[in-house]
C-alpha cells in the first residue's frame, strides 16, 4: 500500500514538472521570435541589429487642412468673445426695442392724461366775470353810484368768493393806474353755475356841474375799477380784475358803461 502511494506522488511530481518544462519551452519561443536575427558567417553568429522604421513626414495636402482647422477655431473663439462682449443678439435687440416702445407709450399716455385733464378743468371751471356795470345817479349835485353785475360763467360753483369796487374820476383816455385798495375785500355769497350777484361801487362825493359838461363832452369819465377773488371746484385760486369808464361816448345818461383797454384780466 504505500508502495502504490508513493508511486502515485511520484506520477503527480512527473506531470508537474513535465507541464513547467512546456511552458518554459513556449517563453523562449516567443522570446527569440521578437529577438534579433543569428546570422552564421565562418562558423560566427553575428547578431544583425533592428533598423528604426522610419517615420513619413506629413504632406502639404495635410498640414494646410490642420492649419487651417486651427485656424478657424480660433476665429470661433474670437468671434464667440465679441459677440459676448460686444455684439447684441437678436433677442437683446428685440427686447431693447420693446422696453423703448413701452416707456414711449407710457409717456404718452401720461401727457394724454395730462392735456384730457386740463381740457376738463378749463370746461368745468368757474368763471365769474363782470357781465356789465350801469351808472346811477348822474346828476349834478349828487353822488353817482355803479351797480356791477357779476356772474358766473362757468358749469361749477365758485368758492371762498370775495370782491371790491370802487369809482373814480380822471381825464379820458385815463392817465391814472387803478387805484390800491388797503382794505380787505368785502366777503359775499359765492355765486352758483349761471348765478348772478350785484355789487355796489359809489363815488366818494358829489359831481359839480363843470365835471357833469366835461364828462358829457367826452373829456373825462368816471371810472369804475375792481377785483374779484374765488376758489374753483378744482381748489385752484382765481382773480378777475376789470375796469370800465362811464362818459358821453357810452351814453351815461342811460347809464351805460363800457371796459377800457387796459386793466381787465382773468386766471
Amino acid at each position: 500500500m504505500r508502495i502504490f502511494i508513493v508511486g502515485i506522488l511520484i506520477a503527480l511530481m512527473a506531470g508537474c514538472a513535465n507541464a513547467e518544462l512546456q511552458t518554459a519551452v513556449q517563453d523562449s519561443g516567443v522570446n527569440e521570435s521578437h529577438s534579433p536575427k543569428n546570422i552564421s558567417v565562418s562558423g560566427e553568429q553575428k547578431t544583425e541589429p533592428q533598423k528604426p522604421i522610419p517615420q513619413k513626414p506629413p504632406s502639404v495636402s495635410e498640414v494646410i487642412p490642420i492649419a487651417q482647422a486651427h485656424k478657424e477655431a480660433n476665429n470661433g473663439g474670437n468671434k464667440q468673445q465679441d459677440k459676448t462682449e460686444g455684439n447684441w443678439s437678436l433677442s437683446d435687440k428685440i427686447a431693447a426695442i420693446a422696453s423703448v416702445a413701452a416707456f414711449l407709450q407710457f409717456v404718452a399716455l401720461a401727457v394724454t392724461i395730462w392735456v384730457m385733464r386740463g381740457s376738463a378743468v378749463r370746461q368745468l371751471r368757474a368763471y365769474v366775470l363782470v357781465q356789465g356795470i350801469e351808472i346811477l345817479d348822474f346828476e349834478i349835485g349828487k353822488q353817482p353810484r355803479a351797480r356791477v353785475t357779476i356772474k358766473n360763467f362757468g358749469q361749477t360753483p365758485a368758492k371762498n368768493f370775495r370782491q371790491w369796487a370802487t369809482m373814480g374820476f380822471d381825464v379820458f383816455p385815463p392817465s391814472l393806474s387803478n387805484p390800491i385798495v388797503k382794505n380787505d375785500p368785502m366777503h359775499t355769497h359765492p355765486p352758483a353755475p349761471s348765478g348772478i350777484i350785484y355789487m355796489p361801487a359809489k363815488f366818494n362825493r358829489v359831481l359839480q356841474d363843470f365835471e357833469v359838461a366835461g364828462i358829457n363832452k367826452g373829456e373825462v369819465a368816471l371810472y369804475v375799477v375792481g377785483e374779484i377773488f374765488y376758489d374753483d371746484a378744482f381748489g385752484k385760486n382765481r382773480v378777475t380784475k376789470y375796469k370800465f369808464f362811464a362818459n358821453g361816448t357810452t351814453d351815461i345818461s342811460n347809464g351805460y358803461a363800457s371796459a377800457t383797454k387796459e386793466g381787465n384780466d382773468y386766471t
